[in-house]
């Protein structure tokens, strides 16, 4: 063995280095990523993505695909946040894509999941459905119910950008399923708010308001922080409103400035001042909604979301029209009519826009992956000789190895095949000396006239009996941790039989049923055969006086999660006070406790000794 050793070690060190690293010249590649993430857990998304494209061209790196995917997935984190969504689709594209190359489920999941969530942001709703619903097979298969849960909710998300309510709903609803089965009710409480959004446009605010109330007071159990509900305030007050129930609308919108002022949410105060402006006119109080809605458009000089916009001179022109100002309504209502167009119309550009540099970057995507699978194939090639002579060293140590290990297998048989065959003569041995001390045994019983004496020496004889015949039946048997209890009573029956029946007790008819066998180690083995050994002398010595056709029956079945092992005679039955004295109950009784047995005597129509073993005391049963 020492000589392969050294054959090995010289081969090995003949092999060809690859070649190394200049210091000085660059930032090892694992630095650059753990400085990657750095950056991004410090929001410096446009810094990471550099540093990230800089590792994409580092072959060494990029040619192990857990690298390439874990850069081109950091990439498409980086491109979301930073609202370049196009950029950020084409690098979870290729995440996936290696997540599947290593058959890496966990991952593949995650990556399709923010690949779909980056195709919604572009408007591509129908790819956001389909890599979510290969993401949602992927959960099912792997039992990944809480992905699940999320996949299900973004479906649902998307089915409300199309305002597919009802579709919307069912996902949602699906989703809220799982969470509960799974005790995720931080889950639930998000998905309650979505259904709630889908009731509410499908214009069933009554649903709408239950599953917002729900909602809230899971998550103010929970104890989340206000960011986490001061939305379901707000949407709890215009459902209030649309209810015509001003009084609640009032409190909860209140409550939604309150939030959003500590939280200094301008977005959000935008759409809570709209609602309220919208209470007041409900109320008939233009004056206060004008408050309202000049605190709305003070904020829309720094807040540019459109649709606040709409909200805001949706509102204005209801009040401008109460107040019996119709020039300037219909100004406003112009301005609104406007952005409304302007924002359909941008909308339909995006998607033709994104569209076609999606077509377009899907051409330069395949280019540039030809470019990099060539020099994949360059950069593998080297290592391709490498690879090849260290297959051939590992066959031949291989080879040394199996015949040295062949050469010490045999020698192992040969000395097991040894041990056994000494192993069984020493069971022949054992069984002969069993035999002449039983015989022993007998002729000093029937020597001595002490009645006491001659019944200890019987029971040490039953014994003796007992131990030689589980010795003859474990003669041919492999393992003697599994012992059939049925086959070895009805061998030692007929050893006490044969004992028996030369000492003048012939006349005893025996009897053996096994319902149902079980299986124990020898030592357990010798300790039941002593017991039944002890039963039937005690039995044929005392039992039988005056019966006609005297029986001794043994049986073995289960009984619920027990084995029962019954030893009985047909006779006379003892009396108590005979039982308690012994005549070998004593003796049986410290052999069923060493196996764990419960023992019961019955006196009824002779005697009958129940052993019970609770079946996890022995190994199998047939």
């Amino acid at each position: 063995m020492k000589r392969i050793l050294q054959f090995l070690g010289v081969v090995l060190l003949a092999l060809p280095d690859a070649p190394a690293q200049q210091p000085g010249r660059a930032i090892p590649a694992d630095t650059l990523f753990k400085q990657a993430g750095d950056l991004m857990d410090r929001e410096n998304f446009p810094e990471a993505i550099a540093v990230l494209s800089d590792l994409t061209g580092r072959i060494s790196w990029m040619e192990h695909s857990a690298n390439a995917r874990k850069t081109y997935n950091n990439l498409g984190y980086s491109y979301y946040l930073s609202q370049n969504y196009p950029e950020s689709a084409q690098n979870y594209e290729r995440a996936v894509f290696l997540a599947q190359e290593l058959r890496d489920t966990t991952k593949w999941i995650t990556s399709q999941i923010s690949l779909a969530m980056a195709y919604r942001q572009l408007g591509l709703y129908g790819r956001c459905l389909e890599a979510n619903q290969e993401a949602l097979q992927l959960a099912r298969q792997t039992g990944d119910w809480e992905s699940e849960a999320n996949i299900l909710n973004a479906m649902g998300i998307t089915y409300q950008n199309l305002a597919d309510w009802d579709k919307a709903i069912d996902f949602h609803r699906e989703g809220l399923n799982r969470s509960y089965q799974h005790g995720d009710t931080l889950m639930a409480s998000y998905l309650m708010s979505n259904i709630a959004i889908s009731q509410a446009g499908k214009g069933k605010i009554d649903s709408s308001l239950i599953y917002n109330l729900q909602s809230l007071r899971i998550k103010q159990t929970l104890m989340l922080d206000s960011t986490a509900y001061v939305k379901n305030y707000q949407n709890i007050g215009d459902s209030y409103l649309d209810l015509d129930s001003l009084q609640l609308a009032s409190d909860y919108l209140a409550k939604a400035e309150e939030l959003y002022s500590a939280l200094e949410d301008k977005k959000g105060l935008v759409g809570c001042y709209s609602s309220l402006a919208r209470l007041y006119l409900a109320r008939s109080l233009p004056s206060e909604a004008e408050k309202y809605l000049l605190q709305a458009e003070a904020l829309l000089q720094s807040v540019t979301v459109k649709n606040l916009q709409i909200e805001y001179l949706t509102q204005k022109v209801d009040l401008l029209e109460r107040k019996g100002d119709f020039p300037a309504a219909l100004t406003a209502f112009k301005e609104l009519t406007s952005l409304r167009e302007e924002v359909f119309q941008s909308e339909q550009l995006e998607v033709q826009r994104v569209e076609s540099a999606y077509a377009l970057r899907e051409k330069e995507l395949v280019a540039q992956r030809l470019a990099q699978d060539a020099a994949l194939v360059r950069a593998q090639s080297r290592k391709h000789v490498q690879l090849l002579v260290f297959l051939g060293v590992s066959l031949l140590a291989a080879i040394l190895i199996t015949l040295f290990f062949s050469r010490l297998n045999r020698r192992l048989a040969e000395s097991n095949q040894h041990i056994q065959m000494q192993k069984l003569e020493l069971k022949h041995t054992t069984y002969n000396l069993l035999m002449r001390i039983q015989s022993l045994l007998r002729m000093t019983a029937k020597s001595i006239p002490d009645p006491a004496s001659k019944e200890k020496l019987q029971q040490i004889e039953s014994a003796v009996l007992s131990a030689a015949s589980l010795q003859q039946f474990t003669y041919g048997v492999e393992k003697e941790d599994e012992v059939s209890l049925g086959e070895y009573l009805e061998e030692l029956i007929n050893r006490l039989k044969e004992a028996f029946d030369t000492s003048g007790f012939a006349h005893v008819n025996y009897e053996v049923r096994i319902k149902e066998d079980a299986f124990f180690p020898v030592n357990t083995l010798l300790n039941c055969g002593m017991i039944v050994a002890e039963i039937v002398t005690n039995a044929i010595k005392y039992a039988f006086t005056n019966v006609p056709e005297p029986r001794i029956s043994v049986s073995l079945a289960y009984e619920g999660p027990f084995l029962l092992l019954q030893i009985g005679d047909n006779g006379v039955g003892m009396d108590r006070n005979v039982m308690a004295k012994g005549i070998g109950i004593d003796l049986i009784g410290k052999l069923a406790r060493s196996i764990k047995a419960d023992l019961a005597v019955n006196s009824e129509g002779g005697t009958w000794y129940t052993l019970k073993i609770r079946r996890n005391r022995f190994v199998s049963s047939v």
